[in-house]
């Protein structure tokens, strides 16, 4: 950014360039980054190709600017500068490892003087309604912060021979590329070898990338040296560098959205027809190309197709093919037999799945009927169960007649096996047995009987009341089961009747 001068500065500013004693509120000073040898792109007629600045031209610009040159507007030098730069150095800069080159200059703008009775007069520019103060606050606030270098090229070398590019003894045309002797492609470019400083501007993009106001600077010195002579205000478009005649300089201003533009003070050109050239070993392939013969390389090495030499892509390319063409037949040959393997698998395994499905089918009919066989077992078990317990239960009935709770029973005869079951109804027969068979032997008290009640035996018969129930248990059973009815209602019935005196 801008600032007032230091004393150094002023010293330097009103020895050399003011014709008027300034003060220090009266100067605004800024520094550019101006030039670097970084190649700029140009387009020509036969492709791309770079200028790039030497460290020789950067020490004449640093000459030139150091002696003061205008500070214009966009390279406009139809209107009047509003600064000059009055001192410039070249000083190296590391990028990483590297060191470069890199050209800076100093610039000084008058912002107001002061009338007879000492007021402010500011001073304008011919930039629209701007006044130079308002270009130090643009400048300041950052808005206006590209600059670009207006310069002469005086010796513009071809890369390829090591002379002008003018000269008849350069046989090469910027952009084309050209077969050394080992064989490798190399395009021409131009090497900008010496020149000398026009101007200075304030631009809107500029070529150069780093081409910006610097925040903060040091005092510079310079040798002093007459500058004579005055610019021309029409240039003229340099279209082919080659038919520029070698007497009239090259302007060139650097401007990103136009590219690098090379302009001479005159119309004249001089007429090179391309067949001249015949006698020159021409890489025509690349001629119509802005690639780099390295970036190809690169590009095709990432493939895996690798070349020394321009004329070697297509066997190198030829080659590539046909090894990636057996490694993908070799490739799709591994996977046909795997598929194939595979498929011979999944065929196996499918005869093996329809025999298991056979010999399911099978089983499942083998199991089904002999479900159904074993279902008309359980019925056949279920009923005799049933039929069990209702055995053992008139079993248990006439062994203990009314005494013997059935449903409870019942509930308890469910829980037990076939086996059980025939235990407790061979118990309740043998019960049975041995309590019927001791009320049999008993002699009644009465033994005199009538007619009428003389097939059965009543209570006041028997010696104790277990023995006149297990009686009246046994004939209610058995009146049940000749006129079937219950046995239960027999019991009761009876129980009641036989309870009672003989008549």
């Amino acid at each position: 950014m801008g600032r007032t001068p230091t004393p150094e500065q002023l010293q330097r500013i009103n020895s050399k360039f003011a014709k008027t004693p300034l003060k220090p509120e009266q100067v605004y000073v800024f520094r550019t980054y101006a030039a670097d040898t970084i190649p700029i792109r140009r387009s020509s007629w036969f492709g791309e190709y770079t200028i790039t600045m030497t460290e020789r031209i950067l020490r004449d610009l640093q000459k030139g600017y150091a002696e003061g040159c205008p500070l214009l507007a966009s390279h406009n030098v139809n209107r009047l500068p509003f600064g000059l730069t009055f001192d410039s150095v070249v000083e190296y800069q590391y990028n990483g490892e590297e060191s470069s080159p890199v050209l800076y200059t100093d610039q000084y703008m008058v912002t107001h003087t002061y009338d007879d009775d000492g007021n402010k007069v500011p001073i304008k520019t011919e930039v629209g309604d701007m006044k130079v103060s308002d270009i130090a606050n643009g400048i300041d606030a950052g808005t206006l912060a590209s600059t670009s270098i207006g310069f002469e090229i005086t010796r513009p070398i071809c890369t390829i021979c090591g002379h002008d590019i003018r000269k008849e003894q350069c046989s090469h045309w910027p952009g084309r590329y050209y077969e050394m002797d080992d064989g490798t492609p190399k395009r021409c470019d131009i090497l900008a070898e010496a020149g000398e400083a026009i101007e200075q501007s304030i631009v809107y993009s500029p070529a150069v990338a780093k081409a910006k106001i610097q925040q903060g600077f040091s005092q510079l010195t310079g040798e002093r040296s007459d500058r004579g002579g005055t610019e021309e205000k029409t240039v003229y478009s340099i279209d082919d560098i080659k038919k520029v005649p070698l007497d009239e300089p090259v302007v060139c201003h650097y401007s990103k959205n136009g590219g690098v533009e090379l302009f001479t003070r005159s119309p004249r050109r001089i007429e090179r027809k391309e067949e001249n050239l015949s006698n020159v070993k021409e890489m025509n392939s690349m001629s119509d190309t802005n690639v780099e013969f390295k970036d190809i390389q690169l590009a095709f090495a990432k493939a895996g197709i690798n070349f020394d030499k321009i004329g070697d892509i297509q066997a190198a390319v030829s080659a590539a093919l046909a090894a990636e063409s057996e490694k993908a037949t070799e490739a799709l040959n591994k996977q046909l037999e795997a598929k194939g393997a595979e498929l011979a698998r999944v065929s196996a395994e499918l005869d093996r799945l329809k025999t298991d499905f056979s010999d399911a089918q099978s089983k499942i009919m083998e199991l089904t009927s002999q479900n159904e066989e074993l279902s008309k077992k359980a019925e056949l078990a279920e009923q005799y169960r049933k039929d069990l317990i209702e055995a053992t239960i008139e079993a248990g009935i006439r062994a203990f007649g009314n005494a013997f709770n059935k449903e409870r029973q019942e509930k308890y005869l469910s829980t037990l096996s076939i086996e059980e079951l025939k235990e407790e109804k061979a118990a309740y027969e043998g019960q049975f047995q041995e309590r019927f068979a001791g009320a049999r032997t008993t002699k009644p008290k009465q033994q005199t009987r009538t007619a009428t009640n003389s097939e059965f035996m009543y209570r006041s018969d028997f010696e104790t009341e277990q023995e006149f129930r297990n009686y009246v248990g046994y004939e209610a059973r058995r009146l049940a089961a000749e006129k079937g009815t219950n046995v239960a209602d027999e019991t009761e019935a009876l129980f009641r009747k036989l309870s009672q005196e003989r008549v």
